[in-house]
């Protein structure tokens, strides 16, 4: 089976769908910790709806959202997967005179919030939509540009243990932090590629993609153009570098990586979808297991963009999937590295 193209799986990203999985994926053994993580590995995949959108669930609390990329909107559900409430409708180019209307462009990414609330990531907006329990509009933060509270084509978020927001702020290559309500409170990295007339400084960071906090604050943030995740303190210092860059894989070793999230015992979980695997890291950066060969349960083949932990330790994600050994086509939506 040939591996995708990274235009067509890193940018394709709407031919994803998701997936919530009681066991992650088939054809793979995880040592005992992990285990206890992910409850048989090998049995079964609950399958939720695979399509142009992308579902987001809490298995603590049942609640699903929606991110219907295509329609430009964001929806909650109930248990049945029927509508409670949308937020967003069909995208009108804006003049560039007049703020945009409290409506979403292309939205990538959807953050629960403790308190019910969510954070949705509006791409194409250039900004953070803050919409409460019921889809009421809260606020709306971020503006088009590079500087103090701008953002160029954010990507994904996370919010830690004291509400703060941390976006990945895709074309102007840093981390963007906000408070609670919006507020600006700061940006890390800065933008670099390794080259033959450049040196790759530990803290550089080419288009990020996924980000996450883990139990001890730290924020852990995905270099897709270098192929590495780096590990930030919550003020910015950078602490260390784990992963880097292969044509072909193995362990440790990422063509781009899309997605990170940290489970409940530290472990870092990193989706490649290029190499159609997810190499799991061990607190300390240290490779541990790769799964690879993934299929659904039915059988189709897997492409991993997004994996992710309850509180709990259950997993859910988000995968691209097909019924032949060839992956599909997308048209491209997201920006890959300037490498």
């Amino acid at each position: 089976m040939s591996k995708p193209s990274r235009r067509s799986v890193i940018q394709g990203l709407a031919a994803g769908g998701s997936v919530t999985v009681t066991s992650l994926m088939t054809g793979c053994e995880l040592i005992d910790d992990i285990e206890d993580v992910v409850d048989d590995v090998v049995d079964s995949l609950a399958e939720l709806e695979l399509g142009e959108t992308q579902l987001v669930w809490n298995p603590d609390t049942g609640v699903i959202h929606q991110v219907i990329r295509e329609e430009h909107a964001v929806a909650r559900l109930d248990a049945d997967r029927n509508e409670i409430w949308r937020y967003g409708w069909e995208y009108e180019e804006p003049d560039p005179e007049v703020p945009p209307e409290p409506t979403l462009n292309r939205p990538t990414h959807l953050i629960p919030n403790a308190n019910g609330s969510v954070y949705v990531v509006d791409r194409g907006n250039h900004r953070i939509v803050h919409l409460d329990e019921d889809g009421g509009l809260i606020n709306a933060f971020g503006t088009p540009g590079g500087g103090d509270g701008e953002l160029n084509h954010p990507v994904a978020a996370a919010v830690d243990a004291d509400g703060s927001l941390y976006v990945t702020d895709g074309k102007n290559h840093r981390v963007h932090v906000f408070d609670p309500d919006g507020t600006p409170a700061g940006t890390f990295g800065e933008f670099g590629y390794d080259s033959d007339e450049t040196e790759l400084e530990d803290y550089q960071i080419n288009t990020p993609h996924g980000i996450a906090v883990d139990r001890d604050g730290r924020v852990h943030v995905v270099d897709a153009g270098n192929a590495r995740i780096h590990v930030f303190e919550r003020g910015g210092e950078w602490v260390r570098s784990y992963g880097s860059f292969a044509e072909e894989g193995g362990d440790g070793l990422h063509f781009a990586p899309h997605s990170v999230t940290v489970d409940p015992l530290g472990n870092s979980w990193v989706s490649d979808p290029v190499h159609m695997v997810v190499q799991i890291y061990s607190p300390d950066g240290t490779p541990r297991l790769r799964l690879s060969d993934l299929t659904l349960a039915d059988g189709r083949h897997v492409a991993p963009l997004e994996i992710g932990f309850s509180a709990a330790g259950a997993v859910y994600a988000r995968v691209l999937a097909w019924n032949d050994e060839e992956p599909p086509e997308g048209e491209p939506d997201e920006d890959e590295g300037e490498q």
